[in-house]
């Protein structure tokens, strides 16, 4: 399952086609993904954060433009550790990972089950 914000969602599915030779698939629900014959699902922030879409269900994930994390606050953060928690294979993609403040990465870490938010920021700032 990768999840995207809505105005890449087109985008990822034309270039899957196109430079993967691909088909990937956008669900709205989980009765689409239990229909869904593809192996590849596309979805965006807010199925998932608003419990359209159960991210437990797939064996990994890829959150696309991860800064949406970046804010310990957040309803999207705070949303999604505990429900990708038990997904085993989690990633991150982002397109400026090495000019994101520290706090930023360790909100990575925190979603990809590395290191405790919390304690992280306590330990390191």
């Amino acid at each position: 399952m990768i999840i995207c914000p809505k105005r890449g969602v087109n985008e990822f599915l034309e270039q899957s086609v196109r430079h993967l030779n691909i088909t990937t698939v956008y669900v709205r629900t989980m009765d689409e993904v239990l229909q869904c014959k593809e192996d590849i699902m596309l979805t965006n922030y807010e199925r998932v954060r608003d419990g359209d879409i159960d991210p437990s269900y797939f064996i990994a994930t890829s959150l696309d433009e991860a800064s949406v994390l970046r804010g310990f606050g957040t309803k999207t953060y705070q949303t999604f550790l505990p429900k990708f928690k038990n997904v085993p294979y989690r990633f991150v993609a982002t397109a400026t990972p090495a000019p994101n403040r520290f706090k930023e990465m360790i909100h990575y870490a925190g979603y990809l089950g590395i290191m405790d938010t919390g304690q992280a920021l306590t330990r390191f700032f």
